[in-house]
């Protein structure tokens, strides 16, 4: 029984050293930095880039559909606008309408004519 209490007793001499030892600091193992690795950093870059490209591209595309849609219904208006000229000018250049001004006016039609001849001009016609 001596044997077996000197046992226990240096078990806890062992135990209690233990517990009142100085922790030992445990250093993390450094671990080594991690490199990019080249071909992924390229294609990642290259990714991006396509990405901003389609993007960029789909932008102008969408801003030239609009301005080319704007410009189509400019043209139709226009083009409305000059049949509607077109029109007009056939009203007023024909002999009925041009005759009709003339007679609000106050114009008579001519009695008779004065011809020039070749070495007269019509500076000289009315002296």
């Amino acid at each position: 029984m001596v044997a077996v209490a000197e046992r226990t007793a240096t078990a806890r001499k062992e135990y209690v050293a233990s517990r009142n030892a100085p922790a030992r600091v445990r250093r993390a193992k450094a671990r080594p930095r991690s490199r990019v690795n080249p071909i992924k950093f390229i294609l990642s870059i290259a990714g991006l880039i396509c990405v901003f490209g389609y993007v960029g591209v789909y932008a102008n595309l969408t801003a030239v559909s609009y301005n080319r849609s704007k410009l189509m219904s400019d043209y139709r208006l226009e083009k409305i606008k000059n049949q509607r000229l077109r029109v007009e000018l056939i009203r007023r250049s024909s002999p009925i309408y041009v005759v009709a001004g003339a007679e609000r006016a106050g114009m008579a039609p001519a009695v008779t004519y004065d011809y020039l001849g070749k070495t007269q001009t019509v500076a000289s016609a009315g002296r």
